[in-house]
């Protein structure tokens, strides 16, 4: 995205015509039986990784039309709660699992010839891992049950190393931040996110957390926001699900700055799925049972949630505007999602036959049902491409 789009975000505030023609919609499913025991999914340009107890590879090129590329299955495979899609330091695709007591690296450069290249397993260190990600020639896992974060070595692919842990007061996910520090959250009753800093060599070193009611709850996730680096994007199971903004310009003490939550006032208008005319921080029950979101490259995030059977589209403007609802789908196909990832757009025709010419880009979110064995694709024409999403922008009311 140009410096003069980034800029737009931030200054202009343009209102489309609510409900235009490319709405965020279900545009395919794919069914396979492993695809019911999954746990997680993540995209890499227009692949797609599903694992739990194994790893599949679905080729998403056409949204409409999904395929299974492969389905690959190892004892070391088993019991994967996250997986992390990366471009290795040598340009190669690789894929990163947490799984059972495991660190399996995994080559997806040939996604229909999935490869094992190597592992490390730890019974004692990594018996609940809750999330991986990685960065270079470093790993970071989340591990719930001991409350560590724990680096390593991924050098050496076919011989990863620990190299070093640190154990907080909870932990309940991990994510990347800047350029040498990662996000924690802790969820429950400790209710807070942390940012710790690394060194090459693994060590690390806390920098700032909040602390805060909004952000605890069984489900505590946190992502850096894309399109400037003093803000995250936390979702949370407080308040009947939380979507939060928190100003991280002071790393050290991170404030946190605006949140929408499902509990409260009724916010949503007639139908859960229509954002409402009149901006409220609650009520919003689009967000009801709030399991976890992406974010996709131009900054629209989209957060899942599972009493409510929907998926929202969240614009924030953080020139001083709250966060917005601006688009929701509410499905029974979304009943039972568990994961969701967002990685790129496409173009898709907009218009009437007679303006087949027209093209317009879309934002592409993949979600994974595991309860009913399902990979769901969903497109959102209005929030996708280089242009910011400057709809249904409302006046400055932040709620503290």
């Amino acid at each position: 995205m140009s410096a003069v789009s980034v800029t737009t975000l931030f200054l202009l505030v343009i209102g489309f015509p609510r409900y235009a023609q490319s709405e965020l919609s279900i545009v395919a499913e794919l069914s396979y039986p492993a695809f019911s025991r999954a746990t997680a999914i993540d995209a890499q340009d227009d692949i797609v990784f599903i694992a739990g107890a194994g790893i599949a590879a679905v080729d998403a090129r056409e949204p409409r039309n999904p395929r299974l590329l492969n389905y690959l299955q190892d004892e070391r495979l088993f019991g994967c709660a996250d997986i992390y899609s990366y471009v290795n330091s040598w340009g190669s695709k690789r894929l990163a699992a947490a799984c059972t007591e495991s660190l399996v690296l995994v080559d997806v450069e040939h996604p229909a010839a999935l490869n094992i290249l190597g592992s490390i397993t730890s019974p004692d260190l990594m018996r609940a891992s809750v999330g991986v990600v990685v960065r270079d020639k470093l790993a970071f896992i989340a591990i719930s049950d001991l409350n560590y974060i724990i680096s390593f070595d991924i050098s050496i692919e076919t011989r990863p190393s620990l190299l070093s842990f640190v154990r907080l007061s909870a932990v309940a996910s991990v994510a990347l931040y800047g350029d040498n520090a990662i996000l924690v959250t802790s969820g429950g009753r400790v209710n807070r996110m942390t940012i710790l800093s690394y060194t090459p060599s693994g060590v690390f070193m806390k920098l700032g957390s909040v602390k805060d009611g909004r952000l605890s709850g069984d489900v505590s996730v946190a992502q850096e926001f894309p399109l400037d680096p003093n803000f995250v994007f936390v979702v949370s199971s407080a308040n009947g699900g939380t979507f939060a903004v928190v100003n991280t310009t002071t790393r050290t003490r991170p404030v946190l700055q605006g949140m929408i939550q499902s509990n409260g006032r009724y916010a949503a208008g007639i139908f859960i799925n229509q954002p409402s005319e009149e901006w409220s921080p609650n009520g919003h029950k689009q967000l009801d049972g709030a399991g976890g979101f992406c974010i996709a490259p131009n900054g629209i995030a989209y957060i899942f949630a599972a009493r409510a059977k929907s998926i929202s589209a969240v614009f924030v403007n953080l020139g001083g505007n709250a966060p917005n609802i601006a688009q929701v789908v509410c499905d029974d196909r979304l009943n039972g999602v568990i994961d969701i990832s967002c990685d790129g757009s496409v173009q898709t025709r907009a218009g009437s036959r007679k303006d087949e010419d027209h093209y317009t880009n879309a934002n592409v979110i993949y979600a994974l049902n595991a309860r009913s064995g399902r990979f769901l694709v969903l497109l959102d024409g209005i929030g996708g491409g280089d242009e910011p999403y400057l709809s249904y922008v409302s006046e400055s009311k932040w709620e503290f």
